[in-house]
Formats: structure tokens, C-alpha cells, sequence
């Protein structure tokens, strides 16, 4: 027993801890700290099993320079090199021998040297890819434009290759001045080369959940282990 201030009594267990903790510590009063502490060793060993990790696939596209443009572009085109560049993200590899392929990116960005246009400021309004035996991107049709159409002028970026579009390449670029005034750069039957290559892995969603979860488990158990050490003696 340990006498308290005002009087009361507080009852004592072993190793001279009060009752209360004796029995928290012996994981008879916080059945979260146990969960918590099981979902560390389970977001740990989910980290360690193959597929835990995604490491995004990207595909370059390096189109070649534009030799014919209109309008503003004629200016613009001068003066820097107007030319199609741009990437697609997706989760895994596109299958080898892939015809029609439509499945969108989780990401993407084109420029033509003077427009951006990504996932967050435009939309891919036409989109299909073919891959060969080695999974290499041969044959595709891919039109971008802004999320405002509404407001002139505003531009699009289309490039396509092979059987797709009819032709054996083409690279645009166009400026809508108005409902019928457009101006465009482009280069036919030259299209670039694609290329691809595998990002910085990541976790998995579900993996950083129970990872975070883990974190949390270690750290209350650290926190009650310290709690629950023996009182120093001299």
C-alpha cells in the first residue's frame, strides 16, 4: 500500500508498479497496444513479400521536328523546335503482341515545344496503342487536349502511327483562334521512336496502410514498454 496525498491509498503490486499498471503491463487492460503491435509485424512481413512493391512502367515518345506550320505557329516554330514529346505511365508493362490496346495511363505528358499538356491540365480524348513481340510500342493514335475547350484560343496535340491513322506517321499540333478560324504544324510519315523504362519502386497502397499501422503498433510498444520497466534502484 502507498499512502497518495489527500489521504488516499493507492495499492501496490510487484516490483513496486501500482496495481493498475501491473496489470496493463501484463496486457490484461489495452487489447489495442496488442492489435497494434500484431499489425506491425504484418505490415513488415507484407513489405517483404514479392509484389508488395510496383515500380511503374513509362513510355517515352521523341517525336521528330516539325517541317510545315501555319499561323502563329509559323512565328513560334522559328524560334524554338516544335516537336511532339511525351510520356505514358502505367502500373505494369503493356503485354507484347498487343493489338488495340485502349486501357488509359495513370499518367501522362505531352508538348509540342510550346503547349504542356498532363494529366492534371488536359485529358487524352482519342487513345490506342499496338505493341510487337517484344512489347515495344509500333503502331498508335493519341489525341490530347485542355480540360477548357470553351475559352479560345486553345490547343491539341495529336500523333499517331501506321495502320492506326491511315498514315505511316503524323505529329500535329493545333490552335483553335476560334469556332472556325484554326492554325496547325505538323510533320507526315516521320514518326519518332518510343522507348520505355521502369520508375523508382513504390509501396503498394495496401502495403503503406498496414506499414503505417506498424509504425504506430512499434511506437505504443515502445512507449509501454518504457512504462513498464522496474524502478531504478541505487
Amino acid at each position: 500500500m502507498k499512502m497518495l496525498s489527500g489521504g488516499n491509498v493507492q495499492a501496490m503490486g510487484s516490483g513496486g508498479h501500482p496495481v493498475g499498471l501491473v496489470l496493463e503491463c501484463r496486457g490484461l487492460m489495452n487489447p489495442r497496444a496488442k492489435f497494434l503491435l500484431s499489425m506491425s509485424w504484418l505490415g513488415l512481413l507484407c513489405l517483404m513479400l514479392p509484389g508488395s512493391l510496383r515500380a511503374d512502367t513509362a513510355y517515352t515518345y521523341t517525336g521528330n521536328p516539325y517541317n510545315y506550320s501555319d499561323g502563329s505557329y509559323s512565328s513560334q516554330c522559328q524560334i524554338i523546335t516544335c516537336e511532339i514529346t511525351g510520356s505514358l505511365t502505367y502500373a505494369v508493362p503493356i503485354a507484347a503482341n498487343t493489338p488495340d490496346y485502349s486501357n488509359l495511363p495513370l499518367a501522362f505528358n505531352f508538348s509540342d515545344g510550346i503547349t504542356d499538356i498532363n494529366n492534371t491540365n488536359g485529358y487524352i480524348s482519342e487513345f490506342e496503342l499496338t505493341t510487337d513481340s517484344t512489347g515495344s510500342i509500333t503502331g498508335w493514335v493519341i489525341e490530347i487536349a485542355p480540360n477548357n475547350t470553351t475559352t479560345y484560343p486553345f490547343y491539341s496535340i495529336y500523333t499517331c502511327a501506321v495502320d492506326i491513322c491511315g498514315l505511316t506517321g503524323f505529329d500535329g499540333s493545333y490552335e483553335y483562334v476560334s469556332s472556325n478560324v484554326t492554325y496547325q504544324a505538323y510533320i507526315f510519315n516521320d514518326p519518332g521512336p518510343w522507348s520505355s523504362t521502369n520508375t523508382s519502386a513504390v509501396p503498394e497502397p495496401t502495403s503503406s496502410v498496414l506499414l503505417g499501422t506498424g509504425l504506430l503498433g512499434l511506437l505504443t510498444w515502445a512507449a509501454r514498454n518504457k512504462r513498464c520497466a522496474p524502478p531504478a534502484t541505487c
